[in-house]
């Protein structure tokens, strides 16, 4: 005998509990509810979630629609509301109803398989996709410190983190974040995390919506990987060494020229440092994350043991670097002032 779907009619002065969890983020609207208003009140429900996803919305207000419950109930919508789906994966996923007259907010559960047959027609607005390696442990000549990229797209801001410490049975990374007063706050945990193995993943993510307008200061997992206060603009590009310094046996610096330099140091958009180093005697290029304030240059100041603090000057193409703090070589005379002059490619 077959099973007669149920269908439920949610009209406009009521409201239904059986399946529906009504959250309220935000008081009622005193006016209608705008397109923007209702991204955003979707976009702050999703900024809990910790697993992957894609939140997709009609373009239009959407006077009536019919929706196929997980329990296999039919809910029909005849209010005027602003509908998103929110993706997980294949036949996963859910609906998010923003109650155009007063903001409210209704969460579905859809049934598996259930997604609108036209969602490519839907725009995007959001999407929280988690990449990752596999398990690899770190050793040899080009496992270097762990390092951050971080980019800022027309989508919002991307994050690469490398060699991200997990336990050997992870099988996924989940993401959060939290952003106030221009403090971007992420929390990365690779699940499951039982095992007493440790292993490193590099792991990759966009966190749309954020602009660099936004930002002053990015913390994962407590710890600050980029900061933003002071534009790297006039740092950016290539710098080849012409010229270092150092004190000799009266305290007085000397400033000797260099010629024919394969010293050079590249500064990236996305906060990365560029320098050469050697490995298996060739020479390649190490990455290093660095972040500037106001007269402080610090260089891989992710590792606290081998960070390396400058104090820059900067005047047109020449960039001064006053060493500070870090391990320098014994070698004498050490070289405590390096002079860059930019080089344009």
């Amino acid at each position: 005998m077959k099973k007669d779907n149920k269908k439920i009619k949610i009209m406009k002065i009521k409201t239904i509990l059986l399946i529906i969890v009504q959250t309220f983020f935000f008081t009622a609207l005193s006016a209608q509810t705008t397109q923007e208003q209702a991204d955003k009140i979707v976009l702050e429900r999703m900024s809990s979630e910790t697993q992957s996803y894609t939140v997709y919305a009609k373009e239009d207000v959407q006077k009536e629609m019919i929706i196929t419950t997980a329990t296999e109930e039919m809910l029909e919508l005849d209010y005027s509301s602003w509908i998103y789906y929110i993706r997980y994966g294949a036949n996963q996923g859910r609906y998010l109803i923003v109650n155009e007259s007063n903001g409210n907010l209704l969460e579905v559960d859809a049934k598996s398989g259930a997604e609108p047959e036209n969602l490519a027609e839907w725009r995007e607005i959001e999407s929280q996709i988690v990449n990752f390696t596999p398990c690899q442990i770190e050793s040899g000549c080009d496992y270097f410190l762990r390092k951050v990229d971080v980019e800022f797209t027309e989508k919002g801001i991307q994050i690469k983190y490398y060699n991200f410490e997990v336990t050997c049975d992870f099988t996924t990374v989940d993401v959060t974040h939290t952003l106030e007063n221009g403090v971007l706050n992420i929390t990365q945990k690779g699940t499951p995390n039982e095992a007493k193995c440790k292993c490193y993943t590099d792991v990759s993510y966009t966190i749309n919506g954020i602009s660099q307008d936004e930002v002053n200061v990015i913390f994962i997992n407590g710890v600050q990987v980029c900061c933003n206060n002071i534009s790297n603009q006039s740092f950016i590009g290539k710098w080849v060494l012409i010229a270092q310094g150092y004190y000799d046996n009266n305290n007085a610096i000397v400033i000797n020229p260099v010629e024919n330099s394969w010293q050079y140091i590249i500064f990236l958009q996305n906060w990365i440092m560029k320098e050469p180093y050697f490995c298996n005697g060739e020479i390649a290029e190490d990455e290093l994350p660095y972040r500037i304030d106001e007269q402080f240059l610090y260089k891989n100041y992710l590792d606290k043991v081998n960070t390396y603090i400058y104090k820059y000057e900067l005047e047109n193409d020449k960039l001064t670097l006053n060493y500070v703090y870090g391990n320098i070589t014994m070698k004498y005379p050490q070289i405590v002032i390096k002079i860059y002059q930019r080089i344009n490619e």
